[in-house]
């Protein structure tokens, strides 16, 4: 009876479907880890621009309330970029929006002089926020202006007592304020009170776009290195497992069918070599019993 087929493939088959399965899961692998460290890395590196760009805007109010304002009105000279520190920070916003479009900072109040600055959108949840939480240190959050992503902090504003100069009555107000702005916003101000907000952004880039443009970065290097890594397992696999183990299999069939005269042998040192000295043996022994069995046929056949 003819020997059953083995398939020469199977092994080497088994193996190619474990290393493409590695392969897949790494892949799927890789994209939540590459998720969590960039959008890490990018609220850090927004965290870090946002610090920055806060203590700017703050120190260029502190110099308006420490320096320039006190020196001007006590000349009685009255410009309002020295005297009042919100419009310094506006003007500075300004300025800075020119060289850096992608960065945001506001004064935003909901009684503001200028009506620029009523705030938009979400800037009024800040703003309400502000005020129940008492919070003066501010919030840092991240939220969407002007169809933008930024990273914001929001520092409340506070009325003190030298800013009733400009926005208490209206009539006691400086003739270049009214004049500019007119008479019927930004005034009846209460000191203590929280009349507005600071607001810087710092943009965050699209978090789903860095995440893909990374992964697919990093899937394409652990592609190129699994192709790599299967072409030499390949070559080491087939030379050193499937083609001795096809010879092997070959010998078995030939010694089913009575050609058992062929010797099997290798000088490894390993289960292959195990395996293909122990095949040799049983050849030996087979052909031993056969040349037996035949001797014994031919005694009986010629009494």
């Amino acid at each position: 009876m003819e020997a059953e087929s083995v398939p020469g493939r199977s092994v080497s088959s088994a193996f190619h479907r474990a290393l493409l399965l590695i392969y897949l899961v790494s892949a799927l692998a890789v994209v939540p880890i590459i998720y969590f460290f960039t959008k890490n890395e990018l609220f850090a590196q927004a965290n870090k621009e946002l610090k920055l760009l806060v203590d700017v805007v703050s120190s260029a109010r502190a110099i308006v309330k420490d320096k320039t304002r006190p020196y001007f009105l006590a000349k009685g000279e009255f410009f309002s970029p020295v005297v009042s520190s919100t419009v310094m920070a506006k003007e500075l916003a300004t300025q800075f929006h020119k060289l850096q479009p992608a960065y945001m900072v506001r004064m935003i109040s909901d009684n503001p002089l200028n009506a620029e600055n009523l705030p938009e959108g979400m800037e009024k949840d800040v703003l309400d926020a502000l005020r129940r939480g008492g919070n003066d240190k501010g919030v840092i959050q991240q939220g969407s202006i002007r169809g933008k992503t930024y990273l914001m902090s929001a520092v409340p504003t506070k009325v003190h007592d030298d800013c009733l100069m400009c926005h208490g009555d209206p009539a006691a107000a400086p003739a270049d304020i009214t004049a500019k702005y007119g008479t019927t916003s930004g005034f009846g101000w209460q000191s203590g009170s929280i009349i507005g907000a600071t607001i810087v952004g710092v943009p965050i880039a699209d978090l789903n776009t860095a995440v893909m443009v990374r992964s697919g970065i990093v899937i394409g290097i652990i592609t190129i290195l699994f192709a790599g890594v299967l072409i030499v397992l390949n070559r080491v696999v087939q030379g050193n497992i499937i083609q001795p183990i096809l010879g092997i299999t070959e010998a078995a069939r030939a010694v089913s069918l009575g050609r058992s005269n062929a010797p099997l042998t290798s000088d490894r040192d390993d289960e292959i070599g195990a395996l293909t000295r122990a095949f040799e043996l049983m050849r030996r022994s087979i052909n031993i019993a056969t040349d037996q069995i035949a001797r014994l046929s031919r005694n009986r056949t010629d009494r």
